[in-house]
């Protein structure tokens, strides 16, 4: 809008950027020829700058070029829109794709981003390996990694509330929590239901509350929470749900890149929420 209030603009519309090599549409027998690029000096998709092209997300125009029937016109203007974010549904397999995009990159409306204030780790699969080993005489050993454990104390010197949460009941969970200095909660069948009274305890919206888990037990937490996240070894109903996937798999560093993640999203909800100068 102050592109046409202040900036002068007549006409402005969404684009987004696409890499596509375009040819001329022949009938049979016709050869058809380049419409966007020269055969002879092809280059990778990936370092070719692309082309603009409409995404029909808006079209705002003076009253002047309306009435005339047209919506672009004058001094024209765009707005380029990130790929993530520009879906065309035009048939009904678009809805899918459009669906995942909003799970995956999240929207939050008119709703201002918040805080987390409270962040939940699913114990097995995230905090430490999917593999449980076992000794011949029963012992159960698990890994995991010391800089997700300095993570989640960093976020909890930050006045974040850090829990676990896990199904399982580990003596090796339990003392991963007393290193951390965190509640943990065991043999826990319904997550959501534990999270959602934690939630409440510490007068918390959803949108406050950051999870990452790896296994679909933790699906529904993911949908839930503010901020969601999973290893890349992540089962698909946690990682359909994930906005934020590790580029490390669980108990080998996942934990620390969420807790950085987290630390950038409060950053960042912090500098929005901040009073403006009028």
């Amino acid at each position: 809008m102050k592109a046409m209030t202040e900036d002068g603009f007549d006409s402005l519309f969404a684009v987004v950027r696409r890499h596509a090599f375009r040819w001329k549409e022949v009938k049979e027998g016709e050869v058809t020829e380049p419409l966007n690029l020269n055969p002879g000096k092809r280059p990778r998709r990936q370092d070719w700058d692309g082309e603009l092209i409409e995404n029909g997300s808006f079209y705002f125009c003076t009253t002047d070029l309306l009435q005339k029937g047209l919506i672009q016109g004058g001094k024209v203007g765009y707005l380029e829109m990130a790929a993530e974010y520009s879906v065309d549904i035009d048939i009904d397999i678009d809805w899918p794709i459009a669906e995942q995009r909003v799970l995956r990159f999240g929207y939050f409306g008119k709703e201002k981003r918040q805080a987390p204030c409270l962040v939940v780790v699913s114990a097995e699969g995230a905090l430490t390996e999917a593999q449980v080993h076992l000794s011949p005489t029963g012992e159960e050993f698990r890994s995991f990694n010391v800089h997700d454990i300095n993570g989640m104390k960093q976020l909890a010197s930050k006045g974040v509330e850090v829990r676990l949460i896990s199904e399982d009941e580990s003596e090796v969970h339990r003392q991963l929590a007393a290193k951390i200095g965190c509640k943990l909660e065991e043999g826990c069948m319904d997550k959501l239901a534990v999270v959602d009274s934690w939630r409440k305890d510490l007068g918390l919206d959803w949108l406050q509350v950051a999870y990452i888990g790896s296994d679909a037990s933790d699906s529904e937490c993911i949908k839930k929470a503010g901020v969601n996240g999973c290893p890349v070894d992540a089962q698909h109903p946690a990682k359909n749900y994930s906005r934020f996937v590790s580029k490390r798999r669980g108990g080998q560093g996942a934990i620390r890149e969420f807790c950085e993640h987290v630390e950038i999203t409060i950053e960042k909800a912090n500098n929005e929420n901040k009073p403006r100068p009028e």
